[in-house]
């Protein structure tokens, strides 16, 4: 049962719906065909005040029944679950960093909203409806106030009970974004206000996975967990605002269009940023066999993180040359960021009533001076170099590098180089964490990771290469308690992408492989992929575009991590292999108009191709299930 109250959904959602639907008949009734522009961009395309990349939204329908948030990795059998990819990422954060988030495929964040600049109001109604009461709803909703200023609303609900016992995935997003762009575009803003919520039953596996192997139970709802009073809770609230202002502006003509335009050489800005978040753990009645130990409470757990960060940035950049065409040709930018973080965990004990006690408490104060440097010479080569490092509390010395090399040798060949090498401190729960079950302490090295990448596009063909190197990295051993691996590993993931297309078929391919040099700390397949095969075709005189295919996920079996919902975290074991098991999916594809339809039956070879049906251990995948989705955009 969900524990999110419905009414309160139903309201929203009706709101959401009425602003849908006036929103496109003043699209109708008032804008000329002619004129009618739908266009979106993200956070990296607004720093540009000159000539912004925008997309224009349209209804691709390739690929659209592929609507899990996270997919191509291991989970718990049920959309909205802990997730971990099967690739090594070597992303990091500038700063402190609390925690490994499992559930970042479902929590949007700054960097990755998008914002829309539209001639009319915009809408995307996004609904599926899947086996076992699943639900997932997503509504967009933008409009320009005038031709400068844009508002946008996000929605997203998934609401999944899943297939087997206190499996239940409640998660829900609510975003307002918005942007604003002076009439002489000399003073700019962009921000978003995010609201992430996740509420989750926890089961901790099938309690006896060979009787699910040998189909001995026949119903999944029958077969015993190992968790049977457990939720695991998120909340994320954050608001974040970035104002330029341009100055030193200077009249160029373009020399190839004799085009004169105004642009800005310097532009100094400022961002803030402020967000909290919660973690909570709640057993009602804890399993003695389940857990290692228990600390304070064996009758209750109640395990909460709470903590709050607010940033400052300030940066002014300088462009001290242009190219013939008036692009800039070199540009520097210079930073200054402040974070201030306070961190506490609870625990709660069952008394007469659930008393939360404060266990720590912690204050941090940090400094991030970092640089950035932009050669644009020509327009076939541009190069970025950037690099930042920490001074303060706890990320002390941290630092990073990365360089970029991109070349177009011509309209379809392109070559990219990339170089990095960071120097960080581990996420600090890692490094320090209390609760009911787990308690430790540890003053983990800094973690270097030095990787090079090499990408390169010809023809629709898209192939990636690229060698890593991780020293003292961290990683969760057999016992689920984090370690550090005090040597170096070295990782070669490869990643291979062609759509082909032959009459009315469309086959579209996406291969991985990955080898590194100690699978025990770091277990990984060595190959995985996604193959999508379909047939195009338009009926009912051209009114109605469909798709039907096949969709195929596979990868080689490995050591899969295993899953501890107590401390969200995926650790290594040495006992069963997981992967070596397709799944194969049946779907057709629709478009009509504005609307785009699909209809999938999920899992179609359910213990046809074999019984080891699971990426992570103990968590079965979700059976043979029939998936239906739509998506109306009301933009006429």
């Amino acid at each position: 049962m969900s524990t999110q109250n419905p009414i309160k959904k139903l309201i929203i959602t009706g709101f959401f719906l009425l602003l849908c639907f006036s929103g496109s008949a003043q699209a109708i009734s008032e804008t000329n065909n002619d004129t009618i522009f739908f266009r979106y961009f993200n956070f990296i395309d607004f720093e540009n005040p000159y000539d912004r990349p925008e997309t224009y939204v349209d209804t691709i329908l390739d690929n659209f029944q592929l609507y899990e948030p996270a997919r191509f990795g291991q989970g718990l059998g049920n959309t909205g679950k802990a997730f971990k990819n099967y690739y090594f990422i070597t992303k990091q954060t500038e700063g402190f960093l609390a925690y490994d988030n499992v559930f970042n495929s479902y929590m949007p964040q700054p960097e990755n909203i998008v914002y829309y600049n539209v001639s009319s109001p915009f809408t995307d109604l996004y609904y599926v409806m899947g086996g076992k009461k699943e639900q997932i709803l997503k509504v967009t909703h933008s409009q320009n106030i005038n031709r400068n200023f844009n508002v946008g609303i996000n929605y997203n609900i998934i609401n999944s009970p899943g297939s087997f016992r206190r499996q239940h995935s409640d998660i829900s997003n609510f975003i307002v974004s918005s942007h604003f762009t002076g009439n002489k575009k000399r003073y700019r803003v962009i921000g978003n206000i995010i609201f992430n919520k996740c509420n989750n039953q926890e089961n901790g596996g099938l309690d006896n996975i060979e009787e699910f192997k040998e189909d001995l139970l026949g119903r999944p709802e029958l077969y015993e967990v190992r968790l049977i009073n457990t939720q695991n809770k998120l909340k994320e609230r954050g608001i974040f605002v970035k104002q330029y202002l341009h100055f030193a502006g200077k009249n160029i003509k373009d020399s190839l269009d004799q085009i004169v335009k105004k642009v800005f050489r310097t532009t100094l800005s400022h961002t803030i940023y402020a967000k909290r978040e919660s973690l909570i753990y709640i057993d009602n009645n804890p399993n003695p066999w389940y857990y290692p130990l228990t600390q304070f409470d064996n009758t209750y757990t109640g395990d909460s993180t709470r903590y709050n960060i607010l940033k400052n940035e300030l940066d002014i950049s300088h462009i001290f040359a242009f190219r013939n065409d008036s692009v800039p040709m070199l540009t520097l930018r210079i930073g200054l960021a402040h974070q201030y973080i306070d961190f506490r965990q609870f625990i709660s004990l069952n008394t007469d009533s659930v008393i939360p006690i404060l266990k720590e408490k912690y204050f941090f104060n940090q400094y991030i001076p970092k640089v950035n440097l932009v050669f644009n010479p020509s327009k076939k080569l541009k190069t970025t170099l950037q690099a930042y490092t920490v001074s303060g509390d706890y990320n002390n010395k941290d630092l990073g590098f990365s360089g970029n090399l991109n070349y177009s040798i011509n309209s379809q060949h392109n070559l990219g180089l990339d170089v990095s090498f960071s120097h960080v401190q581990p996420a600090f729960m890692n490094n320090r964490f209390i609760s009911n079950h787990f308690i430790w302490d540890y003053d983990f090295n800094k973690t270097d990771i030095l990787h090079f990448g090499l990408d390169y596009f010809f023809k629709g063909y898209t192939a990636k290469a690229e060698f890593i190197r991780a020293s003292d990295i961290i990683y969760y051993d057999a016992y689920a308690r984090p370690k550090q691996y005090a040597g170096d590993i070295d990782i070669i993931q490869v990643v291979l992408n062609k759509n082909f297309r032959i009459y009315k078929f469309n086959f579209s391919n996406n291969l991985f492989f990955q080898k590194n040099s100690n699978s025990k700390v770091l277990p990984m397949p060595l190959f995985a992929a996604h193959h999508s095969l379909y047939w195009n075709t338009h009926v009912f005189k051209k009114a109605l575009f469909a798709q039907i295919g096949i969709d195929l996920c596979y990868n080689t079996s490995y050591y899969g991590y295993s899953y501890l919902p107590a401390t969200r975290s995926f650790y290594i074991q040495n006992h069963t292999l997981t992967g070596n098991y397709p799944v194969i999916d049946v779907f057709l594809n629709m478009e009509i108009k504005n609307a785009r339809i699909f209809i999938k039956a999920y899992h179609l070879n359910e213990r046809l191709t074999g019984t080891e049906m699971y990426t992570t251990t103990d968590y079965p995948l979700q059976g043979l299930a029939f998936k239906l989705g739509l998506s109306w955009m009301f933009r006429d």
